[in-house]
């Protein structure tokens, strides 16, 4: 509509139809674009929806950026799954204050929004990735919510335009200089963060290495210990055997000695003979037995 010079002025959520034929969306309800700025007036301040509406519009104003305003309330909406500034009730009170907060308030967080109106029956990953919103739509909707007309996107032809192109960057000059410098900062803090990290991790090497040599130094004395105490054992038991041997030696020395006396006979001692003396008689006959 903003094509052919018309503002429609009462864009909200039950205003957008789906057309299940085409398959497109269609925008109803031009009722405020054909009524004169009066009769607007006294319809949005009874009976326009205050939660779809620009702060301008609460003045009574018109503009081709409160649609983009409102659109972008619808946008926020399907995020987070509620209004930045619900209606509590439909009384005046309730209208006012959600106005004011229009006109001041700074926008809730949409993500933390999207967060609390997760399914509590999903599971963390995939809660996780539900919150995995582009950064070009969420500046996209920041940009369509600007309190100031001017910060808005012009129209819905320039809107159209940046969502078609979104991988172009369209902050202002003062808006690049303020992200460039926070970005700055957060890598000068995670730079100090590295640092410190590394420095951690020094320190638990070196502590390790020394628990290492530590561990080292007493196995090495503990088997130290055991080699003396290996070697004292051998020599005792070498010298109990040299002992033994020269103990076995007298031994077998006196033996030997005693057997050679039992045996040897002095040599002026004559050799008994065992056998008796024959004696013959002159008939031949031995110890007077005849001999045959």
């Amino acid at each position: 509509c903003h094509k052919v010079g018309v503002k429609h002025g009462d864009i909200k959520s039950n205003n957008v139809k789906f057309n299940q034929h085409t398959g497109n969306y269609i925008l109803l309800d031009f009722g405020l674009a054909v009524m004169s700025d009066e009769q607007r007036r006294s319809s949005l301040r009874h009976a326009g929806a205050v939660e779809f509406m620009a702060p301008e519009q609460h003045d009574g104003e018109m503009m081709f950026q409160s649609d983009i305003y409102s659109f972008g309330i619808i946008l926020y909406e399907l995020l987070a799954g509620t209004v930045p500034f619900p209606l509590i009730n439909k009384s005046e009170t309730s209208r006012n204050m959600v106005m004011l907060s229009h006109i001041e308030k700074p926008l809730p967080d949409l993500l933390e929004l999207r967060k609390a109106h997760l399914p509590s029956g999903w599971s963390e990953d995939k809660k996780v990735q539900e919150l995995l919103i582009p950064a070009w739509l969420l500046q996209i909707i920041s940009k369509c919510l600007e309190k100031s007309p001017e910060n808005r996107f012009a129209n819905g032809m320039e809107l159209h335009e940046a969502i078609c192109n979104h991988h172009q960057i369209f902050f202002s000059n003062e808006e690049a200089a303020g992200i460039i410098n926070e970005l700055r900062n957060e890598n000068e803090r995670l730079n100090n963060d590295l640092i410190q990290a590394k420095n951690t991790g020094k320190v638990k090497i070196i502590t390790i290495i020394g628990i290492v040599l530590i561990a080292g130094m007493v196995t090495f004395g503990v088997n130290s210990a055991f080699d003396k105490n290996s070697d004292i054992k051998k020599d005792s038991v070498g010298v109990v055997d040299k002992n033994s041997n020269s103990v076995k030696d007298t031994v077998n020395g006196k033996t030997r000695a005693d057997a050679a006396k039992k045996n040897v006979l002095p040599i002026d001692s004559p050799k008994k003979s065992n056998s008796k003396k024959v004696k013959k008689t002159k008939d031949g006959l031995v110890n007077d037995v005849p001999e045959f």
